[in-house]
């Protein structure tokens, strides 16, 4: 792959982490972005800020995609986006997996639902993306 064709697939966009290491990237030669969060509206405004950050850059052909997919969701649906970003943008060289479940609970308190979707967001979903 051409050094003016890279690819970066953030897993988890948001407006703190997961946008401003992607509009890092897009700044510094990467030119297809691919955005991956269940909240559709944040996903374009994510969209928005790193297309604002990479013209700032100095930035002039750059691709943005977003795909709503809920990371805590469907293993199938996950695999499927993540085959839609390689086909639409190419296999990503790097992925920032920037997924989290968080919840507020006292000590020793969590319910049981709690630890296992914790679990699963923090240690299976990673294994299906690496698959």
């Amino acid at each position: 792959m051409s050094p003016s064709n890279k690819t970066i697939a953030v897993l988890g966009s948001g407006p703190k982490i997961g946008s401003h290491v992607a509009a890092l990237f897009a700044s510094r030669g990467f030119n297809n972005v691919a955005l991956l969060s269940r909240n559709a509206e944040r996903l374009k405004e994510d969209q928005q800020f790193v297309l604002e950050q990479a013209v700032k850059g100095g930035v002039k052909n750059i691709t943005i995609k977003v795909y709503p997919v809920d990371l805590q969701g469907d293993p199938q649906a996950i695999r499927n986006v993540l085959k839609t970003v390689e086909t639409d943008l190419g296999p990503p060289e790097v992925v920032l997996y920037n997924a989290s479940r968080l919840e507020r609970s006292s000590m020793f308190e969590y319910t049981e639902n709690a630890l296992e979707q914790g679990y699963r967001v923090s240690t299976i979903i990673p294994l299906i993306c690496i698959s």
